[in-house]
């Protein structure tokens, strides 16, 4: 049986061929389904999906937007694991400082 939130890509193919509109309609109301699960992330979601839905808009083509983006996501990880590198260091200052040996963490 087939679920209301399922993503069938053929189905959004075609709406978005012989409907373009429709398949507007049906893409915001998705997002909006989804960034409404999202709890205090939500806001989060919102600004990126903006920034997203900006990068379409002013891009010539779909394959244009795609790069802009691809990079835009590229950016955002790159982000992300200089965060989590800064926290491994910060982890590991705690290890040095405490009493037990790094190899028996606390959270282990």
């Amino acid at each position: 049986m087939k679920n209301e939130s399922d993503f069938i890509f053929e189905e959004w193919a075609f709406l978005a061929r012989v409907d373009p509109e429709a398949f507007e309609i049906r893409r915001r109301k998705a997002i909006g389904e989804f960034l409404g699960t999202s709890g205090r992330q939500r806001v989060l979601g919102e600004m990126l999906q903006r920034r997203i839905d900006a990068a379409r808009v002013e891009a010539e083509t779909p394959q244009a937007a795609l790069v802009v983006i691809a990079r835009m996501l590229c950016e955002e990880l790159d982000v992300l694991g200089n965060e989590l590198q800064a926290l491994r260091d910060q982890m590991g200052k705690i290890r040095r400082n405490s009493e037990l040996p790094p190899e028996n963490p606390p959270c282990a």
